[in-house]
């Protein structure tokens, strides 16, 4: 085996190991957007719009912060909305 067959067969792996590794960040940005932006929007309360926004700006954050760090950032996010809501509909009562 050759110097030159060596270097072609390692570049071909890690041309091949980066396709894979696009693939991967291509679906876990696609998952990030279904879960703000489920295929089906329900209500017409404006929530539709506030739905688009949120995926706008998932589709912004996940090439700017990286596929992991969004979903961290997402995942608190939806935590402290719930909470705000919790207390919400508490004091209301």
């Amino acid at each position: 085996m050759s110097n030159s067959d060596a270097l072609a067969r390692r570049k071909a792996l890690l041309v091949t190991q980066s396709e894979v590794d696009r693939t991967r960040v291509s679906v876990a940005a696609q998952e990030l957007r279904w879960q703000v932006l489920p295929p089906r929007i329900q209500g017409g309360d404006g929530s539709e719009r506030s739905r688009l926004l949120a995926a706008r700006l998932v589709g912004l954050a996940v090439p700017l912060l990286g596929a992991n760090r969004s979903l961290r950032v997402v995942r608190t996010l939806s935590m402290a909305i719930v909470a705000y809501r919790v207390v919400r509909r508490l004091l209301r009562r």
